[in-house]
């Protein structure tokens, strides 16, 4: 008790008394917005309670909540309270302090919830665990006949009041504890630092999700304090964390959201390294969204920030990262030079993950231009890194990629095993963007093994989660792949449909290496149809963005549009529509 401030003790008191004077069942509402203090007052509840002869049981939500009066009845099971029998329809005149019949009087107990804001999401409050508190209000006499107490921070408070008015209007009490300096720089130290993206991503999904409510909380207890430089300074830090966590989560138009007011904080603040630090999480996000100019410019904006700080593990950072801009934009030896740049800072820094990730991005570059030994010797190099530092989303995305190397070896067994040894991993993280991505190459094992219809229900299952996400360049790919296995299975006009769905995504997201892959797919349609002239115009396109990029293929796709303007030009092959 001396650690809390002085009205907190105050409104202590006054829930302490309130419960003890309850008679069955009666809700009182306590708003804390930061769980160091919620806990603190919890504790010191159940000392004052106990001396009374109270016994608190506590039901502690770490998932999004799924039935609450179920979680109220076990927990009153467990703690050998009686249960009571099954009662007629509850009566709407009820009166809040009448008993059910069998209520059997012994220990006096009140029972306290935590986490219930988990299902509450702090932009959209209107939830499906608020509907239930409304519909159910009734029976909550029945299932908990004891003092309740919500314990709930303050957005949470007025959603209960505003989207489970019924709920709400039986109410005996809010008690509302204030946040001390104290309890809010704590709450700073628990909740707020500079944690790798890598380990929010390998977070579990219930995981982030306590996590970014944690952080809302503590946000909303920051809206009347007034501005100055350490506040300031301590918001941005809060919203930045917050686009952090959304983003791994894969919620990339909320995270945008919260990276620019950290942005607008920052600029004011004249925090230049957290000035970069956003601005190369915002591109992060416009890249996964296929936006590629738009993160390269912002990229471009954070690189001279991180060098002016002396930030190089924040540089290294930034570099590996419009390597990537420029790997999906199909400029493949660009993006080379710059994982080249990054390696060796995010080695003299020691930042294993880092390291990992961006040797495995090397790996993927020569795998892309055809030197598949050389892209395994780096990947090979960023398993064992990957899982010394516990990073099972970067693990899963090796795995993946040494897949697709004896994929391409021919070793389709083997790239099996790697495929599906990385899938369950991707689930376990929530990536769903991974999972896509595995399902997707699964697709194209079983597709080369001659099982067509077992890759297009791989591809299938790839193509929602890729819209999900967001990511238009991996969902022109997924549809391309169901155009090939169309193509295989003889449905040329369906192909041709899914290749025309394709290929804007290609153009959107400036990916002109598959673009060329794309045109070349419709060219073979087209020819197949016998409709040269249109198989002759892609060809010549595919070809030009060949000499473009470096593509492997230049060669053998020269020889396919000479082969078909040669056959134009005698006339072999019928004109579509004749």
């Amino acid at each position: 008790m001396a650690d809390l401030a002085p009205e907190n003790i105050s409104t202590l008191d006054r829930l302490v008394r309130s419960i003890d004077m309850a008679e069955g069942f009666a809700l009182f509402i306590a708003r804390c917005n930061v769980p160091v203090l919620r806990n603190d007052l919890i504790l010191a509840a159940r000392q004052q309670l106990a001396a009374l002869g109270i016994e608190v049981i506590e039901v502690i939500f770490e998932g999004e909540p799924a039935d609450v009066r179920d979680r109220l009845r076990a927990a009153l099971s467990a703690a050998d309270a009686p249960i009571p029998v099954e009662l007629p329809a509850p009566r709407p005149a009820l009166a809040l302090a009448e008993r059910p019949a069998d209520y059997t009087a012994g220990v006096k107990r009140a029972v306290f919830v935590t986490g219930l804001e988990l299902g509450i999401p702090f932009d959209q409050p209107n939830s499906r665990i608020l509907a239930e508190l409304n519909l159910g209000r009734d029976l909550f006499l029945r299932d908990a006949p004891h003092p309740l107490v919500l314990w709930l921070p303050d957005y949470a408070v007025t959603a209960v009041a505003r989207f489970a008015p019924d709920f709400w209007a039986w109410r005996s009490g809010v008690f509302e504890f204030e946040t001390g300096e104290a309890e809010r720089s704590a709450a700073l130290d628990q909740f707020v630092g500079d944690r790798p993206w890598r380990a929010l991503a390998n977070l579990t999904p219930e995981s982030r999700l306590l996590c970014r409510r944690q952080l809302e909380s503590l946000l909303d207890d920051y809206r009347d304090l007034s501005d100055n430089p350490r506040v300031t300074g301590e918001r941005s830090r809060i919203l930045a964390d917050l686009g952090d966590v959304c983003a791994a989560a894969q919620d990339y138009s909320q995270a945008m959201g919260y990276y620019q007011r950290a942005l607008e904080l920052q600029r004011q603040g004249g925090d230049h390294g957290g000035e970069a630090a956003t601005l190369n999480n915002l591109a992060a996000m416009y890249n996964a969204l296929g936006e590629k100019r738009k993160a390269l410019a912002l990229y471009e904006l954070a690189l001279p920030l991180r060098r002016q700080v002396g930030n190089r593990g924040g540089e290294a950072v930034t570099l590996n990262n419009i390597g990537l801009v420029y790997d999906a934009m199909g400029e493949k030896y660009k993006a080379l030079d710059y994982y080249e740049q990054a390696l060796p800072l995010r080695r003299q820094v020691g930042d294993r993950g880092g390291e990992a990730a961006t040797l495995n991005n090397i790996g993927l570059v020569y795998s892309a231009l055809g030197n598949n030994r050389k892209a395994l010797d780096y990947y090979e190099q960023a398993l064992p890194l990957s899982r010394q530092v516990g990073d099972r989303g970067g693990e899963a995305t090796t795995l993946n990629n040494i897949g697709r190397i004896y994929d391409a070896l021919g070793e389709k067994r083997k790239a099996l095993d790697y495929y599906e040894q990385a899938l369950p991993l991707q689930r376990q993280v929530g990536d769903r963007g991974g999972e896509a991505m595995t399902l997707n190459n699964l697709g194209g094992v079983y597709d080369a093994l001659g099982e067509k219809r077992k890759a297009l229900d791989y591809y299938e299952q790839a193509l929602p989660l890729r819209r999900q996400v967001g990511d238009r360049g991996g969902e022109a790919t997924t549809l391309n792949n169901i155009g090939a296995m169309y193509t295989a299975l003889g449905d040329k006009r369906k192909a041709l449909d899914f290749y025309e769905q394709a290929l804007p995504l290609r153009c959107q997201v400036g990916d002109r290496w598959g673009e060329s892959v794309t045109r070349f797919n419709i060219g073979m349609v087209y020819e197949a149809l016998g409709d040269l002239a249109k198989a002759e115009e892609q060809l010549a396109l595919v070809v030009a963005l060949d000499e473009a990029v470096g593509h492997p293929d230049l060669t053998s796709d020269r020889a396919a549009l000479e082969r078909v303007r040669a056959k134009h030009r005698t006339g072999s092959g019928q004109r579509a529509g004749t």
